[in-house]
């Protein structure tokens, strides 16, 4: 369950890396690419759950305030 939690946290921060602060699916297979390789970034950067879910929050919380 956690391990789910995780990569689920860890290809949000992924989208949001990829769209310059903005949640972004990618629309074609080199966005995919560029995404799964953000995802391994995001994973070295946050290597445990509660790290990513903390830079998850501190995402949303300022994209929030741009919007």
């Amino acid at each position: 369950m956690a391990i789910h939690e995780y990569y689920r946290v860890i290809q949000d921060l992924a989208r949001y890396e990829f769209g310059n602060g903005i949640y972004t699916n990618p629309s074609n297979s080199a966005q995919v690419f560029q995404v799964e390789n953000l995802q391994l970034h995001m994973q070295a950067k946050f290597p445990d759950l509660k790290s990513a879910k903390e830079a998850l929050k501190q995402i949303k919380e300022t994209s929030e305030r741009v919007l």
